[in-house]
């Protein structure tokens, strides 16, 4: 339920951007905000569990967090610091396909949904295809939001460090993947993570993170859960894997990326998936006039092969004479290796960028 806004405090620290020093604690005397564990749907959940893997352990996020640039986050942060969350090279923390699938099916829950994060219907895949998934790796203060009679019911939540979640381009939770509850920022006049009882084995309302939006980015910095390393991937619901090649633009011309394997094998959209391994997992047409982000990508998992691979960006078909400018960021290992701006119009390929895998 919505709590009435309560006296503000004063705020206790500043932040400097992306070093993980508190912004402002804002202490109030409000109710408890409700309090979720990694695998709790909550009150009201909007949809299924859509997160892809059981949440790691608290052992593993506290080696995880001690790896972190900005260890023992607390307060409100910035959203493009680097190591704010965990994740995985190949998305296995979430099935944003199937979020964006079940909103797809439900015209009276996808209304509800987009109301909440002010986002229009037509540009429903275009937004969730910009989300990128991670783990929380600190107990995390958010505004979610139930569905209840036809409509978004926000509340204040605190989430548990190891919820998978999908982030914007400013580092801000969007969506819990344990229920596919659309989620914005904590709002900190309605409750005080102070209040709360203790929810889980080594909650401190102290260490509780929030979550303001930073500077906006294009690749992503998270520590890998399963080696401990900060790695670096592109935005967006494709997968990363030891290779990917990822496009984004945002006019309506129809960019395509293609990426020529080691052995020969030219991945695009005729050929999504290459015997070695490479799947094109992102392929987006854009209708005329739809000036939305969009994105494009390939990627091989672990098993990418060794060798030389060549990777451009084609304008396919535009709907006027006008060049669209797009980026191409090509990542190895976690890994960023080349990163390629540009601008075609219609027919055009663009410049070619080679890069190696080692065996």
């Amino acid at each position: 339920m919505i709590v009435s806004a309560l006296a503000v405090g004063l705020a206790i620290g500043v932040l400097v951007a992306g070093a993980g020093i508190p912004l402002g604690w804002y202490r109030s005397p409000g109710p408890s905000p409700t309090m979720l564990t990694a695998v709790t749907p909550g009150p009201e959940a909007f949809g299924a569990n859509f997160a892809s893997a059981a949440p790691p352990s608290s052992e593993v996020l506290a080696r995880l967090r001690a790896t972190t640039p900005q260890p023992l986050v607390r307060g409100a942060v910035d959203g493009s610091g680097r190591g704010l969350y965990g994740g995985s090279l190949d998305n296995s923390t979430c099935n944003a396909d199937g979020v964006l699938a079940f909103l797809q099916n439900d015209p009276a829950k996808r209304s509800a949904w987009l109301a909440a994060v002010g986002v229009s219907e037509a540009n429903l895949e275009s937004y969730l295809t910009g989300l990128t998934s991670v783990i929380l790796l600190n107990d995390t203060w958010v505004t979610n939001h139930g569905y209840r009679n036809g409509s978004a019911n926000p509340f204040q939540s605190v989430l548990q460090a190891g919820t998978a979640v999908l982030v914007d381009q400013q580092g801000v939770p969007r969506v819990r993947c344990a229920c596919g509850n659309p989620l914005t920022e904590a709002e900190p006049r309605l409750a005080d993570p102070a209040g709360a009882r203790r929810p889980w084995d080594g909650y401190d309302d102290s260490s509780v993170t929030r979550v303001n939006p930073g500077q906006r980015f294009d690749t992503i910095r998270m520590v890998d859960i399963a080696t401990g390393s900060l790695v670096e991937r592109g935005i967006g619901i494709g997968r990363a894997g030891r290779v990917q090649v990822s496009l984004i633009w945002s006019t309506d011309a129809d960019l395509d990326v293609h990426v020529i394997d080691p052995q020969g094998f030219e991945i695009y959209f005729e050929r999504k998936v290459a015997p070695s391994g490479g799947q094109l997992d992102l392929d987006t047409i854009p209708q005329q006039g739809f000036t939305a982000q969009h994105i494009e990508n390939i990627y091989w998992d672990t098993q990418a092969p060794a060798g030389r691979y060549t990777a451009f960006i084609r304008d396919f078909n535009s709907y006027d004479t006008a060049a669209s400018p797009y980026q191409m960021k090509i990542f190895v290992g976690g890994a960023l290796v080349r990163d390629q701006s540009g601008a075609l119009v219609d027919g055009q390929d663009g410049a070619t960028e080679q890069f190696s895998v080692n065996g």
